[in-house]
């Protein structure tokens, strides 16, 4: 009896990984493997006629605590997009583009993946569903291969809108300084490919966008840059002059300090010199926009990193 029950075990022992060899998903079904490609929290922004006649889909979220990166994710977006750009997001906020791979999926969507760099994720593209008229109506679907904690919806009411409605009805609207008006919805515990639908319609008497990014994207916004940068070539090269010409009224050139304290505050985030050194400027009105901006507070055209 002893040795049946010996050679069951045995047999049980060299049974197990001939098993998990032919079926690879039984190894990696474990709790844990589960877990990692859990999202704690996404934010999509749904902005129709912001500046482009067509919607702007802005999303940004992050990994739960403890997800090893880097690691390959996955959005759903819909067929025919144009996706503008995609990565992950730094610890200083900047955007770290990422090269993506594109597939369709099914008859209305694409999936579209990448290596994460960092537990903070993001993604802008645009895509056409208006109808044509005065009348527009258009149903996003939301959904997300990976399963989501919490899932914030906010759908923009484009500049002169009319009679603008969601469905589901909005939880809440809020509005902001520029007079643009955002529904916002809130999904909880969202399971993997999971459709959910966000229906939009208003009546516009125009096709015009709430705001024009032709100075940013066309050779205005290049030229400004391009002034702006002659005229700072122009001012180091006043300021260096004025200081070799000083010190050469005292019989030599005055030295360049390397080593004082100032030195090793370059790196640091909350160094005054630091966070001027990071600063950028909107190429349409130059008003500092900040890295983590999307569009400039001043003209309202899309930030260039």
């Amino acid at each position: 009896m002893k040795q049946t029950v010996l050679a069951q075990a045995i047999a049980v022992a060299l049974a197990t990984p001939l098993a998990v060899a032919l079926d690879p998903a039984a190894a990696s079904s474990s709790p844990q493997d589960s877990a990692i490609t859990r999202v704690a929290s996404m934010e999509i922004d749904i902005w129709p006629e912001y500046d482009d006649p067509r919607v702007l889909l802005i999303y940004q979220g992050k990994l739960e605590p403890g997800v090893q990166v880097p690691r390959k994710f996955t959005f759903l977006i819909p067929r025919g997009a144009q996706i503008h750009m995609a990565g992950a997001i730094g610890d200083r906020g900047e955007h770290l583009h990422a090269l993506f791979e594109t597939r369709p999926l099914g008859e209305t969507l694409t999936e579209v993946s990448y290596q994460l760099a960092t537990p903070n994720f993001y993604m802008e593209f645009y895509y056409d569903p208006l109808t044509e008229g005065v009348a527009r109506e258009f149903r996003y679907p939301v959904v997300s291969p990976h399963a989501v904690a919490r899932l914030s919806v906010r759908v923009q009411r484009p500049l002169r809108a009319e009679a603008f409605r969601t469905s589901p009805a909005a939880l809440d609207v809020v509005e902001d300084a520029k007079g643009f008006n955002y529904h916002r919805f809130i999904f909880e515990n969202l399971p993997p490919n999971e459709e959910r639908t966000v229906a939009v319609s208003y009546r516009k008497p125009d096709r015009t966008p709430s705001v024009s990014n032709a100075a940013a994207n066309g050779p205005t916004g290049g030229s400004a840059m391009k002034n702006i940068l002659i005229v700072s070539g122009i001012l180091l090269v006043g300021v260096v002059g004025y200081g070799v010409f000083a010190g050469s009224r005292k019989g030599r050139v005055a030295p360049v300090r390397t080593s004082s304290p100032e030195a090793g505050r370059h790196e640091s985030v909350s160094s005054p010199d630091a966070s001027l050194a990071q600063r950028q400027y909107c190429t349409q009105c130059g008003s500092p926009v900040a890295r983590t901006d999307k569009f400039c507070s001043g003209c309202g055209a899309r930030a260039r990193r």
